[in-house]
């Protein structure tokens, strides 16, 4: 697969340290979010959604972005969690037949087919629900939680991230990449770019400061979705955890149908040059794990 141009990794261990050390501390918040002593079902289908993997992109945006802004991580520990049980949620929903219908997710049987459409639809509102419930009740300033809460319910509500999944199961939609674009940029970037921006709020960084988080979310969120489209077509079943071409397969029309995977090789190149260029730009000092991030991310090969 080809590598972008400009990705090294100033230190690569270095880099994935701290990023384990992001995903630990988010993992273990979450262990206790979600009793283990529930013996509920829907408690189970969360805890299973919740525990199948994943990079955890969201929430590390959110720690990474409070630090950079010279913020304390553990202060946005619980509005990162509360950003994957919404990420989380909206994968159970996606994989339901009536949507995408996708039966694994990361290697594993999706939810729906673990426990069944009934408890993976219920699971899913909990962790929507819930997500929110843990925002009412963290330590931050009430001003601050109400916007993180307004924020937060605009990204992923029927304007933004919803609507974006109603264009994205609409076949007659997507006719060309500026279509394509808005369904991406509602149905993923909204979501990566509130990740940031909370961040920054809780950091209680200065407007110019959260405009740029936003920018730069959108850029890699569009970037990350490109670079799936091209995954889904030159990856491998077991780096990727579902069967290559599972997309197009199921009629979703990609930036690979439309433009071919060297365009779209050079569009991920273009959007993660954007990306890096707005953090040197606007944000100092404490940047090199977000750059290293992208570039990573950008590279994957799932």
């Amino acid at each position: 697969m080809k590598k972008l141009k400009n990705n090294k990794i100033k230190n690569n261990k270095l880099f994935l340290d701290k990023y384990q050390e992001y995903k630990d501390l988010v993992n273990n918040r979450l262990e206790k979010i979600i009793d283990k002593n529930d013996e509920s079902c829907v408690a189970q289908a969360m805890r299973y959604s919740l525990n199948i993997g994943g990079k955890r992109i969201r929430p590390v945006l959110t720690l990474a972005f409070c630090e950079s802004c010279f913020g304390f991580k553990q202060e946005a520990l619980d509005i990162a969690c509360a950003i994957e049980m919404i990420h989380t949620y909206s994968l159970i929903h996606d994989d339901l037949p009536c949507m995408d219908d996708d039966n694994f997710r990361r290697g594993w049987p999706a939810c729906h087919i673990k426990f069944g459409q009934a408890i993976a639809l219920l699971a899913g509102d909990g962790l929507l629900t819930d997500a929110f419930n843990l925002i009412s009740k963290s330590n931050i300033e009430p001003s601050i939680k109400i916007n993180i809460i307004k924020i937060l319910s605009e990204a992923t509500g029927s304007k933004k991230m919803i609507f974006g999944q109603e264009l994205d199961i609409n076949k007659k939609t997507k006719t060309s990449s500026k279509i394509l674009d808005k369904i991406n940029k509602l149905k993923t970037c909204e979501l990566i770019k509130a990740s940031a921006v909370l961040g920054c709020l809780v950091a209680k960084t200065n407007k110019n400061k959260i405009l740029a988080a936003s920018r730069f979310g959108e850029a890699l969120g569009l970037a990350f979705q490109i670079k799936d489209d091209i995954i889904d077509v030159t990856g491998r079943q077991e780096i990727i955890g579902k069967p290559v071409m599972s997309d197009k397969n199921n009629g979703k029309l990609t930036y690979v149908d439309l433009i071919g995977e060297s365009e779209a090789e050079k569009k991920v190149e273009e959007l993660s040059k954007e990306a890096i260029n707005i953090l040197k730009k606007e944000f100092e000092g404490k940047i090199d794990f977000l750059i290293d991030l992208t570039n990573f991310l950008l590279n994957r090969e799932s």
